[in-house]
């Protein structure tokens, strides 16, 4: 059976029903799928069916980065499909079987294919143009079986984009180690650092907590660099949440909250000192100009690695580490150009907007009490 589409209404339906199908008549679910809009839909529909079925469904996802000579239009594509598939290792972990490998076909060339992208079970092929919502599923297993044997073949071309590592303190001085050396540090969050905010005090009571006290321990040792050879990102994110009920953005909030009003102004002018000291070049994102994404953070090492991070509350807190020189000066670049256009505030307005934005958070509860 051939199916067609022209809504994308009809789209998301049947690829649910199509992943649905695969996990409950196969004994070993499995897909093959490359990048695309259409892609980000079963990964969707696998957050929320893995966490209602006991088979250990596997997805191997193959990334089709563009060479390096593409220049800055390369280099947004190739990060704009990093973004897009790297938050979900923190779902899948092992069982996500994320690769990559550069080819030298532009965006341009994709008006010759007629269909680039697909998505193969053991029973559907789910063949997709590069424009939504064009796409066609063939419900026939002995076609999908000859499109998985190719795939099959294809994947030892494509390389391991990540090592995993969960939640412990030897994942943190792991990554954190990386510093050595490198000329440049930039860290990209989407709240301010909650390390420059916890005060002393409390950082010591958790280091003694003996469920998180050796991971406590090595969050909060800061690396000792020079403030000017880290250029730290930051949003929003949360704040005004915090200033008004004393719980923290996403997974800190599990280890760490503030019932006292003083002692959230103590936790806010703690970091406000830092942007004044200006202990690193600090900039905070504008809200206006950028969409952020929340419950990840990025750490880049020179141009030589990037470790991105899990801090949503839904999934484990995790770190993901590439080494990879050609992805790690992708988002170097990117972040680099980000400092240059209106999605960032420069540091002096950083410091202005922080102090408008939280003189008018505790002036919000001011009213209210």
């Amino acid at each position: 059976m051939v199916q067609t589409f022209s809504s994308e209404t009809e789209i998301v339906k049947a690829i649910m029903c199509m992943i649905e199908e695969e996990i409950m008549e196969e004994d070993e679910p499995e897909v093959y799928m490359d990048a695309s809009w259409a892609s980000q839909y079963v990964l969707s529909q696998l957050v929320q069916s893995d966490k209602l079925n006991q088979k250990p469904f596997i997805c191997h996802q193959m990334v089709n980065l563009r060479r390096q000579e593409a220049g800055k239009e390369g280099v947004a594509e190739n990060f704009r499909l990093l973004h897009q598939v790297l938050p979900y290792a923190f779902v899948f972990q092992k069982e996500y079987d994320l690769r990559y490998a550069y080819v030298a076909r532009t965006a341009e060339d994709n008006r010759y294919y007629l269909w680039p992208h697909y998505i193969i079970t053991h029973r559907h092929s789910f063949l997709c143009s590069e424009d939504p919502y064009r796409a066609v599923l063939v419900a026939n297993e002995e076609i999908a079986k000859c499109y998985r044997g190719e795939l099959e073949k294809m994947i030892h071309a494509y390389r391991p984009l990540f090592d995993y590592q969960g939640m412990s303190g030897e994942g943190i001085r792991k990554y954190r180690s990386m510093e050595e050396g490198c000329d440049a540090n930039i860290i990209f969050e989407e709240c301010p650092c909650i390390a420059l905010m916890v005060p002393r005090e409390a950082q010591e009571l958790l280091k003694n907590d003996p469920a998180i006290g050796k991971y406590a321990e090595a969050f909060f040792e800061q690396p000792k660099v020079n403030g000017n050879q880290i250029i730290n990102i930051f949003g929003m994110q949360g704040i005004k949440h915090f200033i008004r009920t004393g719980h923290l953005p996403g997974v800190f909030d599990q280890y760490f909250s503030v019932d006292e009003i003083e002692n959230r102004r103590d936790m806010i002018e703690n970091f406000h000192q830092h942007l004044l000291n200006h202990t690193r070049r600090f900039y905070m994102i504008n809200e206006e100009k950028f969409i952020e994404c929340g419950g990840y953070g990025l750490e880049l090492y020179g141009k030589n690695k990037v470790v991105f991070y899990s801090t949503s509350v839904e999934f484990p807190f995790g770190f993901i580490t590439i080494d990879e020189p050609g992805i790690a000066e992708v988002f170097f670049g990117y972040f680099e150009n980000l400092l240059e256009t209106e999605c960032v505030y420069s540091e002096g307005e950083t410091i202005e907007k922080y102090e408008e934005i939280v003189e008018e958070a505790f002036r919000e509860i001011e009213e209210i009490a």
